[in-house]
């Protein structure tokens, strides 16, 4: 819930920050609307770093198959011999 809310305010800090820069139509409105722009970087650093805490802990996962042995292979039944 916490990285959706932090995904979020980065969105729409940086739309709004994107439309006051095109409404006042120069370089100044870069300039005051910097801390928009900031404020979602930030929102999108601390989003990438919680995403990548999230996939480094280690998690329950399913037991995986073994591979079946020789002796496992030669009880399977023969394989036709022909035209496939």
């Amino acid at each position: 819930m916490g990285r959706t809310v932090l995904f979020s305010v980065a969105v729409v800090a940086l739309v709004i920050g994107v439309y006051e820069t095109v409404v006042l139509n120069s370089l100044e409105g870069i300039s005051r609307n910097y801390w928009l722009f900031m404020v979602s970087f930030a929102c999108m650093m601390w989003y990438r770093y919680l995403s990548q805490t999230k996939d480094e802990t280690p998690g329950p996962t399913a037991p995986t198959k073994a591979a079946p042995t020789k002796s496992q292979s030669r009880n399977l039944a023969p394989r036709k011999k022909g035209r496939r």
